[in-house]
């Protein structure tokens, strides 16, 4: 792992994070960092906000892979629960070596409070305009200053990248062939970076594959993906979705998921969404039947270290079923509005 060094380290780098999972989002940061060997020192955590000494590469690492990620950039003044202290701050720093041409200050409330943003962003900018005598431009601004408001903490940070997903011919609404229980592309990158997927001669298999959308962001890495599904219908559908795509570095098969026709440790990475309905083929009357058999067989056909992240529903605990893996982490979380499904990390 590499070292921190002087010239290289950013004291505070700054991520504001969705509100949909109270952990979920900084743990999809650290993963992230993690799968890169990047180092990192967490600073503090509020609600949606997490502050990080580490490289400066980070902020372009997360804006690559992060679906939970909302806004990063540069810590300017960390946290402080007092507002005329928190002014003071400001009118210390030097704001000519800070902002470029012209600059916007926006203000981003977490969670209920009275203040009235736009008042704040008057203030804010007029102290900043006074000090640096550069240009405000609310509409394309060189640079942007970011108030959060978190926890009754005011913290200012310098805008790097604002990060908003767009997922073009991957969305549902525009492939071939979707099912109503298909994962969106926003879960199923997330799924791919929960389960720490790098390309590097590595194969991802979804021995459950569906509509295959967790081959299609996995594949956008630049890795090898298999998907397996016991109907053929369901293979040409995601074939389908695949070839629309242009992705070819594929394999589907069609075949019981539950003992994938593959070789014994082949396989890095298994991300899968099983199949929970009763009329479901493989369903068979106990989903903790399937899901026994799934990960004994799995066993040996991953390598050393491989990892499975599986959604089951809410009410389903791996804990009895999958005592010869290491369970890393294991969140609920929404997937549509009224539907609550349970993510499980495992690693061999």
């Amino acid at each position: 792992m590499p070292i921190l060094t002087k010239s290289e380290i950013r004291n505070g780098l700054l991520f504001l994070v969705s509100g949909i999972h109270p952990i979920l989002p900084y743990y999809e940061i650290l993963s992230i960092l993690d799968l890169y060997d990047i180092p990192y020192k967490i600073k503090y955590i509020y609600n949606q906000v997490i502050s990080l000494k580490t490289y400066e590469k980070a902020l372009d690492l997360v804006r690559e892979r992060s679906i939970l990620t909302h806004m990063c950039g540069y810590e300017i003044i960390k946290p402080c629960n007092n507002f005329n202290i928190f002014l003071d701050y400001l009118r210390k720093i030097d704001w000519k070596s800070v902002i470029d041409n012209s600059f916007a200050v926006r203000v981003k409330k977490i969670g209920y409070n009275k203040i009235n943003s736009m008042e704040l962003e008057r203030k804010i900018g007029k102290i900043l305009y006074k000090i640096s005598h550069k240009k405000v431009n609310l509409k394309t601004p060189d640079t942007s200053l970011i108030v959060v408001i978190s926890e009754n903490q005011y913290i200012l940070f310098k805008l790097k990248y604002d990060i908003r997903r767009q997922f073009g011919k991957r969305s549902l609404n525009v492939r071939p062939f979707v099912h109503p229980s298909t994962l969106t592309p926003r879960f199923a990158k997330l799924l791919t970076n929960l389960g720490m997927v790098k390309n590097g001669g590595n194969i991802l298999l979804d021995p459950f594959v569906g509509m295959g959308s967790i081959l299609i962001e996995s594949s956008l890495l630049g890795i090898y993906v298999i998907g397996i599904d016991i109907l053929w219908s369901m293979c040409k559908k995601c074939l389908a979705n695949l070839k629309f795509l242009n992705i070819f570095y594929r394999d589907i098969i069609c075949g019981d998921g539950k003992n994938p026709p593959l070789r014994d440790n082949s396989i890095k990475y298994i991300i899968t969404d099983p199949p929970y309905g009763r009329k479901a083929p493989l369903y068979s009357g106990n989903l903790y039947n399937l899901l026994r058999k799934f990960l004994n067989n799995c066993r040996i056909k991953l390598k050393k270290n491989g990892r499975i992240v599986i959604i089951t529903p809410e009410e389903v605990k791996l804990d009895m079923i999958s005592e010869k893996y290491d369970k890393i982490a294991e969140f609920k979380t929404r997937i549509h509005r009224n539907l609550t499904r349970r993510i499980t990390i495992l690693k061999l």
